[in-house]
């Protein structure tokens, strides 16, 4: 019983292995990607749709809230706040294309410890940094918090950026100071 449970250990851990070096790949190109500003590997290495269905809900949501702060936090404020939110469609879509400039995505990418004058490290020390979340997903943590910001996920042409985590979006999104 031992032995069969040490065997699906390994064999597991051969897996989880074997994707995080196959990312590590395509991470490491989009982070050239990000120093160079070279726009070709940073869309190569993106879900575009996925983050933006993303950032314009975070982006909406943020909005309702400023809105609501302002006009004060009952009911009537926060529908008028969602109701300005719908209104202001087209300002939310340009925070939305806003929060995935290379400027903000090269912020998340230094929360990870990514800068302009980092060296990058080897496909195995990428491998090594990245947490597995299964055979198609693995993420890169924030280096102080631990906390997973930036989630790739294996697509048929190659691992792309499908999501930032949640929290850090939104606070970089507030930090902008957007208001309707």
């Amino acid at each position: 019983m031992k032995k069969l449970f040490l065997l699906t250990f390994l064999f597991l851990n051969a897996c989880a292995t074997t994707s995080k070096i196959a990312a590590a790949d395509d991470i490491l190109e989009f982070a050239i990607g990000l120093q160079n500003n070279d726009s070709y590997k940073i869309e190569r290495h993106l879900d575009r749709e996925a983050l933006k269905r993303q950032a314009n809900f975070i982006a909406r949501d943020v909005a309702i809230d400023q809105v609501t702060k302002q006009m004060g936090n009952d009911l009537k404020a926060k529908l008028a706040a969602v109701a300005l939110a719908n209104l202001a469609k087209p300002i939310v879509d340009m925070v939305t294309d806003e929060a995935l400039s290379p400027e903000n995505l090269s912020y998340f990418a230094q929360k990870v410890g990514l800068n302009q004058n980092l060296k990058l490290p080897s496909r195995f020390k990428t491998s090594l940094a990245l947490q597995y979340i299964s055979d198609t997903k693995v993420c890169i943590p924030d280096d102080n918090t631990k906390k997973c910001i930036l989630y790739f996920g294996k697509y048929p042409d190659g691992w792309k950026l499908y999501a930032i985590d949640e929290d850090a979006l939104r606070v970089r999104l507030k930090s902008k100071n957007y208001s309707l």
